[in-house]
C-alpha cells in the first residue's frame, strides 16, 4: 500500500469519527449554554466540581487510569514512518507533528468537557453511552445506529493504520537485517504480503480471546497494546538521545525541526514512560501484558544478538582482520566504493580479488577501532575482506554470509 493510497483510506475513515466528535461537541455546546433539548434549561458547568469535585476519591485513581488510556495516543509516531515517502518533508512533518497537541484538545479533552459538564460524573456510562444520550437530547432517535456505525469505521482506521504501519517497518527492518528475511518479501506490486499475513494472524487471535474469555479481553488487549505503544515511543526516545550524542555540534545546529529542550525534554518524557511501564506491573490484572512484551523483546534481541556476532566464513584466514582494517581506513564509510580492488598478500591467501559496492548500515565493525570518517569504529554495511584461496565465501565481520 502506498503512502497515497494509506492517507486515502485513513482520510475517510476518520471523516466519520472526526465529524461525529465535532457535531457532538457542538450539540453539547448547545446544551450547555441553551438548554437546547434539555426543556430550555441550560446545564451549565457546574457538573465539572459538583458531587464531590476533582479527585472526589483521591488522586490515586486517576494515576492507575493512565495505563489504560495511552494506548488511545497510539499512532502518532506513523508520522515518521511516512516521512521518508512524503513530498515536502520539511514542511509536511512538522506541521502534522505540532497539529497533534491541538488535535488532543480539541477531541480528547473538548469532548470529555462537554461530557463531565453535562452529566454528573458518578452518572456516566450508567444510562447508556453519553454520545447515544447527547444526540438523543438533539432528537436524534437514531443516534445508537450513528454510533454503531463510527465505532466501525474508527475500528478500520486502527486497522490499517497498523497494517500499514507494521508493514512499512517490519519490512525496512528485515532489508536492514534487523529483522527476519522473510519479511522482506514482497508482491509484484511491492506490498509487503507476509507482514500483512502476520498482522491478519495477530487480528484473528484476538478475536478467539473475545470468545475464550469476553470479560477481560477488553483489559487484557489494553493493557498490551498500552505496553506496545510506550515500549516503541521509549525507544524512539532513546534513539533520538543517542542521535543527539552522536551528531556533531554544527550538524545539531543545523536542525532544521529540532525537539524544544533538546536531550532534557526527551530523558523527562523517557522518565514518563517508565513510570507507565511500572503502573503495568503493578496492577495484577494488566500484569501479563509485562511478562509477554519482555518475552517478546527478549526473544527479538536474542535473535539481533546471534544474527548480528561475527561468524568468520569456511574461506577465511588469519589475514582477514587486518585486511579488514586496512579496507576500512583506506575507504571511510558512508564515502567509499571499490571495484575489482587486488589485494596482494602472502599465502596462503593468493591475489584475491573482490568486486563489490558497499552501503554504509551505521554497525560496528569489530575489527576496526580507529576513527574512519570522523566515526567512532563504523562500518560500511557490507565489509568483505578477501575471497580464501579454498573457496569463493566471502568473509563478513557482521556475521553475514555473501
Amino acid at each position: 500500500m502506498s503512502v497515497k493510497v494509506f492517507g486515502e483510506l485513513e482520510f475517510w475513515f476518520s471523516f466519520f469519527k472526526v465529524a461525529t466528535i465535532i457535531i457532538m461537541i457542538l450539540a453539547g455546546f448547545g446544551i450547555i449554554i441553551w438548554g437546547i433539548g434539555n426543556g430550555g434549561q441550560p446545564t451549565g458547568i457546574h457538573n465539572l466540581w459538583s458531587n464531590g469535585g476533582f479527585f472526589s476519591n483521591g488522586w490515586l485513581g486517576m494515576v492507575m487510569s493512565l495505563q489504560m488510556v495511552m494506548f488511545a495516543y497510539g499512532g502518532i509516531e506513523i508520522i515518521g514512518i511516512t516521512a521518508g515517502e512524503a513530498e515536502d518533508p520539511e514542511k509536511s512533518i512538522p506541521r502534522a507533528i505540532n497539529s497533534v497537541p491541538m488535535r488532543i484538545l480539541v477531541f480528547y479533552v473538548g469532548t470529555l468537557f462537554v461530557i463531565m459538564s453535562i452529566y454528573p460524573w458518578n452518572q456516566v456510562g450508567t444510562n447508556g453511552s453519553p454520545f447515544v444520550l447527547t444526540f438523543q437530547h438533539m432528537g436524534i432517535a437514531f443516534a445508537a445506529s450513528i454510533l454503531n456505525f463510527v465505532v466501525l469505521t474508527a475500528s478500520l482506521s486502527a486497522i490499517n493504520s497498523d497494517v500499514f504501519g507494521v508493514g512499512r517497518m517490519l519490512h525496512g527492518m528485515a532489508e536492514q537485517g534487523s529483522a527476519p528475511k522473510m519479511f522482506a518479501k514482497t508482491s509484484r506490486r511491492g506490498v509487503p504480503w507476509v507482514t500483512v499475513m502476520v498482522m491478519t494472524i495477530a487480528l484473528l487471535f484476538a478475536v478467539y480471546l473475545n470468545y475464550i474469555m469476553p470479560e477481560n479481553v477488553f483489559l487484557v488487549i489494553a493493557s498490551l497494546a498500552t505496553f506496545a505503544t510506550v515500549w516503541v515511543w521509549i525507544m524512539i526516545l532513546l534513539s533520538q538521545i543517542a542521535f543527539r550524542r552522536r551528531l556533531p555540534p554544527e550538524e545539531a545546529w543545523a536542525l532544521k525541526f529540532k525537539v524544544p529542550g533538546g536531550v532534557a525534554t526527551t530523558a523527562v518524557g523517557l522518565a514518563f514512560l517508565v513510570f507507565i511501564i511500572a503502573l503495568i506491573g503493578y496492577h495484577p490484572d494488566t500484569r501479563i501484558s509485562l511478562y509477554v512484551g519482555f518475552a517478546l523483546d527478549s526473544a527479538a534481541a536474542g535473535w539481533l544478538e546471534a544474527e548480528n556476532s561475527p561468524r568468520p566464513s569456511a574461506g577465511a584466514g588469519p589475514l582477514g582482520g587486518p585486511l579488514a582494517c586496512r579496507i576500512c581506513a583506506r575507504y571511510p564509510a558512508g564515502y567509499w566504493r571499490f571495484s575489482d580492488i587486488l589485494l596482494r598478500s602472502p599465502p596462503p591467501i593468493i591475489l584475491p580479488m573482490m568486486s563489490h559496492t558497499p552501503e554504509r548500515c551505521g554497525k560496528v565493525c569489530p575489527f576496526c577501532t580507529e576513527r574512519n570518517n570522523d566515526v567512532e569504529g563504523m562500518a560500511p554495511a557490507c565489509c568483505p575482506v578477501y575471497q580464501g584461496a579454498a573457496g569463493t565465501t566471502l568473509y563478513h565481520p557482521m556475521g553475514q554470509r555473501r
